[in-house]
């Protein structure tokens, strides 16, 4: 996706330790999002989605299996032709 947008890529940042203790601190509030009625198997699904602790988003954060980046990117000048290859300052992204 990022090879196909034709901007230059700037720094990359890894903020999976920001995202998590935002995660953190916001899980008991979207629990208690949770609809009482709502069968069990739609409320795992959204603890699940919405990254409360110790369900599966969450825990893939915890684990380093996901990672959560920041990018900077920019256009390339007008008048440039797009880059053929995205500049990048970190390769995981490739």
């Amino acid at each position: 996706m990022l090879r196909e947008a034709a901007l230059v890529i700037g720094q990359s940042q890894d903020v999976t330790p920001n995202v998590l203790r935002s995660l953190e601190l916001d899980s008991d509030r979207r629990e208690a999002l949770l609809e009482p009625g709502a069968p069990e198997s739609e409320r795992q699904e959204f603890r699940d989605w919405a990254g409360i602790k110790g369900y599966r988003a969450y825990n893939r954060f915890a684990s380093g299996e996901w990672t959560y980046r920041s990018f900077e990117v920019s256009r390339p000048e007008s008048g440039s032709p797009p880059p053929s290859e995205p500049q990048l300052h970190d390769r995981s992204i490739e």
